[in-house]
């Protein structure tokens, strides 16, 4: 059976702003094409610097940040450098009036609900006229964010319970399952106890508005497995191992280990007496134990 634990999963915002355009104008998106995700999926991100402004911005440094859960397994800045330890896009000048620059990322998906990618400008010489680097203001535009969504998947029986939370304050909360929206669910935290697909939007003090990344809750069915009863093997022999899938998503992962941390590769001794256990995870991450026993015999010709 699957266990699953989370804590509390945020959900970002993004916003709708007014701006003026001045001297130097730099802003930010994060571009994921493809944002729905399962677990071990490789996805592309784009982050995207653009200078709107009248004169150019040198000494440009922005700083990503990925959820737990997404790595980055690849980069490739169009312009300037990046540091993969530190997370930093250094960029020594952008051109006035620029259509922008990019960084090509590939990211590797382990973990399941919405995930984040952040991105922000911490440094820059010349003024903007809109926004302050490194802040963490996200009515700005130098702060972009860019979400993947991995369904949480609950196993069987298992019961749904999950909290979801949006920014905070803000006002005018309201919460949509699959679309629609949920009768009194106009707080910032929702309780979530059945599948389905919830979004948050909200109302800004400033007027405009937000919503949120989704939250997918699946239900899978039961992974039923098992061994075959006590059988028998002859020494000398290299032990072969078998489970029966009764039911699941395929395709399937195993692992194999003897009570007494025997070497399941090395030939069988006569007069072992053997108990398996075998762990299997399926497609949707749900998970299933088996166990059986093996004699060892001493067979001649290879006949038991």
């Amino acid at each position: 059976m699957k266990k699953t634990t989370l804590p509390s999963l945020l959900i970002f915002c993004f916003f709708i702003f007014s701006k003026t355009v001045g001297a130097a104008d730099l802003s930010l998106q994060v571009i994921v094409p493809q944002p729905n995700a399962v677990r071990g999926d490789t996805l592309s991100a784009i982050i995207r610097l653009a200078n709107e402004g009248k004169t150019p911005v040198s000494d440009i440094v922005i700083r990503l940040t990925f959820s737990e859960g997404l790595t980055l397994v690849f980069n490739n800045p169009a312009l300037g450098s990046f540091d993969k330890k530190t997370g930093l896009w250094h960029i020594s000048k952008l051109a006035q009036n620029s259509p922008g620059t990019s960084l090509m990322a590939l990211i590797l998906v382990e973990g399941e609900g919405p995930l984040g990618i952040q991105a922000e400008i911490e440094k820059q010489n010349e003024r903007d006229s809109d926004s302050t680097p490194g802040n963490g203001k996200i009515e700005e535009d130098d702060l972009a964010f860019g979400y993947i969504t991995v369904p949480i998947v609950f196993c069987g029986n298992d019961s749904i319970k999950l909290e979801a939370t949006a920014w905070p304050d803000f006002t005018g909360y309201q919460w949509r399952r699959d679309g629609v929206m949920i009768l009194g669910a106009n707080q910032q935290v929702l309780k979530i106890t059945t599948p389905g697909k919830y979004t948050c939007s909200a109302d800004q003090t400033n007027g405009s508005d937000a919503a949120s990344f989704p939250v997918i809750v699946r239900r899978a069915a039961k992974l039923r497995a098992e061994m075959d009863g006590d059988r028998t093997a002859c020494a000398g022999e290299i032990l072969k191992l078998r489970a029966n899938i009764l039911e699941g998503n395929p395709p399937y992962r195993y692992r194999w280990k003897s009570s007494d941390g025997r070497d399941l590769a090395k030939p069988l001794k006569a007069g072992e007496n053997l108990r398996l256990t075998v762990t299997i995870t399926d497609r949707e991450g749900c998970l299933v134990e088996a166990a059986g026993r093996v004699v060892v015999e001493k067979c001649k010709n290879g006949e038991r």
